[in-house]
């Protein structure tokens, strides 16, 4: 149901890795990481970019 859903999750140090480049969430240090894993970041990170609050006037 809907009402079951948390519309409000705290979120965690996995929740930053799309954002941090190649360093860790977890300490101060750098990660290797596959190419796939890089690919779907920079996804998410221009889906983050593009989100604008609140609705656009259409001037109608």
């Amino acid at each position: 149901m809907l009402a079951d859903i948390d519309y409000n999750p705290e979120p965690g140090p996995d929740d930053l890795r799309p954002f941090l480049s190649d360093w860790s969430p977890h300490g101060p240090r750098k990660e290797r990481r596959p190419d796939h894993d890089r690919q779907a970041h920079a996804g998410i990170r221009r889906q983050a970019e593009s989100w604008h609050h609140g609705l656009l006037d259409s001037g109608a």
